[in-house]
């Protein structure tokens, strides 16, 4: 049987990090609800069609882009502690800071 679209994707992004796909991903596993087996980041993996802050994401990329930088989103809730809010940025980007972050610890 074929690996599923998602499977695929959890396995391949698994490997960029050094580590693996968790078998059973998601809260039907013994080790992690992680989608790896990651030693220090708690990866989630969301394949698919829609996803929520797509079309907010594609905003920030396209005006970072004309202006030759990283795109970096930053969501940050009503009363939450700044150090609180969330990071979306490009795996490549992401990549790019954890190799050399990697190398150099």
């Amino acid at each position: 049987m074929a690996d599923k679209f998602w499977k695929k994707a959890e396995r391949r992004i698994a490997e960029l990090f050094g580590t693996e796909r968790t078998p059973l991903s998601g809260s039907n596993s013994k080790n992690t609800s992680s989608d790896t087996l990651h030693s220090l980041f708690y990866i989630e993996i969301k394949s698919g069609k829609k996803r929520k802050a797509t079309k907010l994401w594609l905003d920030v990329v396209e005006k970072a882009e004309r202006e030759k930088k990283v795109p970096i989103l930053i969501e940050h809730g009503w009363r939450e502690p700044i150090i609180e809010s969330r990071v979306t940025i490009r795996l490549s980007d992401f990549l790019e800071l954890y190799k050399y972050y990697s190398k150099n610890k």
